[in-house]
């Protein structure tokens, strides 16, 4: 919401800039199909973000299908750990019932196959995903929906509980930072009195907001780092 002309006024003071991100950002997929599941919210998933093959975090929550790729309040959390990461060293993996052990999950397909062996998948499907999303998916893995349960082995049986609990988008980026709902980077907060927020180098020069570099979660609490930090530079300025 600004020209981003405090970073430069700032640096031509003498102060540090770390390099301003997009945070509580909307993620970006390489993904041509995702128009199959545009607008659909998806509930109670849990999405695990890799970084060099290395599990970095997990959460549990909601996100949204959007015509780009994927947002919500899930989305938007994970997306503060990726900005200012290498794009080619990330990987995000998605549990869509991560209440139901895997154990579980497959005794209930056996007992599918058992009990309906001239079901399709496609069918199945609809007992764990809505309509567009069960069929996105099998797209995505390149099973045949007319697929029967009777016609189901167990490498195929491992890759529908595969796609049930490890699915993975295709990243691309983080949105635009224009898309973002807070900066993450601005005036290092080593060259700024914490109490004060007076610049530590430049005298009754004092900073607030997200020009520090400062970011939190959701939940109102960038408002309030924007109010507290506000309050204090105004308060000292006018003491001074």
């Amino acid at each position: 919401g600004s020209t981003g002309d405090g970073y430069k006024f700032a640096k031509q003071l003498g102060h540090t800039i770390v390099n301003p991100v997009p945070s509580l950002c909307p993620v970006l997929l390489n993904d041509e199909d995702i128009n199959m599941v545009t607008g659909l919210t998806v509930k109670n998933v849990e999405i695990s973000v890799f970084y060099n093959e290395k599990k970095l975090v997990s959460h549990f929550g909601d996100f949204l299908f959007t015509h780009r790729g994927i947002s919500g309040p899930l989305i938007l959390t994970i997306s503060d750990i990726l900005s200012g990461l290498d794009q080619n060293f990330i990987k995000l993996y998605c549990n869509f019932k991560p209440s139901i052990p895997i154990d579980e999950l497959e005794s209930r397909l056996l007992k599918d196959i058992d009990t309906n062996p001239k079901r399709e998948i496609k069918t199945l499907f609809l007992d764990y995903f809505p309509k567009s999303l069960g069929e996105y998916l099998l797209k995505k893995s390149n099973i045949n929906p007319n697929t029967k349960l009777h016609e189901i082995k167990k490498d195929l049986r491992k890759n529908i509980l595969n796609l049930i609990t490890n699915y993975k988008f295709e990243y691309k980026s983080l949105d635009h930072i224009r898309q973002a709902i807070v900066t993450k980077g601005g005036v290092s907060t080593k060259e700024i009195d914490s109490k004060t927020m007076e610049s530590k180098i430049v005298p009754n020069l004092y900073f607030c907001g997200e020009i520090i570099d400062v970011n939190a979660l959701t939940g109102g609490f960038n408002l309030q780092i924007a109010f507290s930090t506000g309050y204090a530079a105004g308060y000292y300025a006018n003491s001074n």
